[in-house]
């Protein structure tokens, strides 16, 4: 739905981020990032590589052998987060209607790349944190991401983050 949402209604947008509500995101250090990287079919966050789907039908990420028989997903960027140019937005919106749906949205995004023939490009290292992180002001500086925040942790945090930018050492 985003892609669609993204394609029909913003269809000149340089980049889209999809982010959950539970992440910490640091938007001064996402824009540097994406000012690195101008290509056209760019996406990148926390890659997994050689993940399969789970089998386990008691699983919250149960997907059953009729949904995708495969052992392994191709690479892809984890839910959380991850940041895409506007261009590959688009396509990744029209590979979508041709792909098998499976109930994984960010396995899904990996298979429409696989579609399109596109690989996720490899973030600056541990930028993007899909696990828990204790918050520290001058790291969270040179992090885009951090999962598994409640709203009220991110409220209370944010004012201390804003004064990273002049207390905290450049990258």
């Amino acid at each position: 739905m985003g892609l669609e949402w993204v394609a029909r209604f913003c269809p000149q947008a340089r980049y889209v981020l999809k982010v959950d509500g539970d992440v910490f995101l640091n938007p001064n250090y996402l824009v540097r990032l994406l000012r690195a990287h101008p290509q056209r079919d760019f996406i990148t966050g926390y890659i997994y590589r050689g993940t399969g789907p789970l089998r386990d039908p008691a699983s919250k990420w149960y997907v059953p052998r009729e949904l995708y028989p495969h052992a392994t997903y191709p690479p892809y960027c984890g839910g959380p987060g991850y940041v895409m140019s506007g261009h590959l937005a688009r396509r990744l919106f029209a590979a979508a209607q041709t792909v098998p749906l499976i109930t994984m949205e960010d396995s899904f995004v990996g298979l429409c790349l696989r579609r399109l023939g596109v690989e996720p490009t490899e973030p600056p290292e541990g930028a993007f944190h899909v696990m828990r992180r204790e918050y520290e002001r001058c790291a969270f500086a040179r992090l885009v991401l951090v999962h598994h925040y409640a709203p009220r942790e991110l409220l209370a945090l944010w004012p201390d983050f804003l004064t990273a930018n002049s207390t905290c050492p450049g990258p």
